[in-house]
């Protein structure tokens, strides 16, 4: 819808979708004992929307030690259109030369 919203998958395999996150000891923990990020999640939901993909599988890698961890994503049309429109409100904000809206309740 704009070509300023852009990204790269890292692969595919078949139907998959493929993303590959390489992250340290500290973080790597924290997907085993809580699943993938939320900023993860949200990138395959808006790769699988364009893309066209039905599932992603998220390859994370510790850097420190090498060990994976592998989460499974399933397409929700729902996530993906709320991040659509998130996307157009921030983009509208750069454009009105304004800050965008904050959804975190963390920004100042």
């Amino acid at each position: 819808f704009d070509e300023r919203l852009r990204g790269h998958i890292d692969g595919r395999l078949e139907d998959w979708l493929i993303e590959i996150k390489s992250v340290d000891d500290d973080r790597f923990s924290r997907v085993i004992e809580r699943g993938a990020f939320f900023e993860h999640k949200d990138q395959c939901q808006m790769y699988m929307r364009y893309g066209g993909f039905q599932q992603s599988l998220i390859i994370y890698k510790c850097r420190n030690t090498g060990e994976l961890y592998l989460y499974t994503l399933r397409r929700s049309d729902e996530h993906g259109q709320r991040l659509e429109q998130k996307a157009k409100d921030i983009l509208a904000a750069v454009d009105a030369g304004q800050p965008p809206a904050c959804l975190c309740g963390r920004c100042r």
